[in-house]
């Protein structure tokens, strides 16, 4: 009986420290789906729109100017932030503000990249900051997807789904802080993640 129970036991364990290498590996090196809080990127991106950052460029390097890319804050790196690549190493970039008259330039170093907002008048960005190191990138945004989505969702609540819906609701507003000037990005929770889809196949 015993043996039993620690066969089953060693087993369970043995399966969730394979599902979570799997599921580590899959975040790190294909990507994850985020939500965006704040005005910096708007109209592009607006507060609570989920995108999905994927990794491979940039384990690849294959980052360029354009691309909206997920970072670790330089100021905090428990936050990350969503921003535009406006310039790879020894390109020429204007550090100024939209209302200076003067405008100043300056080089972005080797092995950084330089970081602004869409939102140039609502925006924490290299302006401020500097250029920041390439490695602190964490992935390149590839697809964007409103959370008019989720309110889509919601009025299935005829079907049985209003207590999952509501829910998710609920936790997306509890997570999500409005940052003024700042694309604040947070990975959705893995049980919000089940939970929508839950309610999905019960639609």
């Amino acid at each position: 009986m015993f043996r039993r129970v620690l066969g089953k036991t060693l087993g369970f364990v043995g399966y969730t420290v394979q599902y979570g290498c799997i599921a580590h590996c899959a975040f790190e090196y294909i990507g994850e789906f985020v939500v965006c809080s704040g005005p910096s990127m708007e109209p592009t991106i607006v507060n609570h729109d989920i995108v999905f950052s994927e990794r491979m460029s940039r384990h690849l390097c294959k980052i360029e100017k354009g691309d909206i890319v997920i970072a670790k804050s330089p100021f905090d790196p428990n936050m990350n932030i969503c921003k535009r690549v406006i310039g790879l190493e020894g390109d020429k970039v204007c550090t100024s503000a939209p209302s200076d008259v003067f405008k100043s330039h300056t080089y972005v170093p080797k092995g950084h990249v330089w970081l602004e907002g869409d939102n140039l008048r609502n925006s924490t960005d290299s302006r401020s900051y500097g250029p920041i190191p390439y490695a602190l990138i964490r992935g390149r945004v590839c697809l964007k997807s409103s959370m008019a989505i989720l309110s889509t969702i919601q009025r299935c609540e005829s079907v049985g789904s209003s207590k999952q819906v509501c829910l998710i609701d609920q936790s997306l507003d509890n997570i999500l802080s409005s940052s003024p000037f700042c694309c604040v990005v947070m990975s959705l929770d893995v049980i919000a993640t089940t939970t929508l889809e839950t309610a999905l196949a019960s639609a």
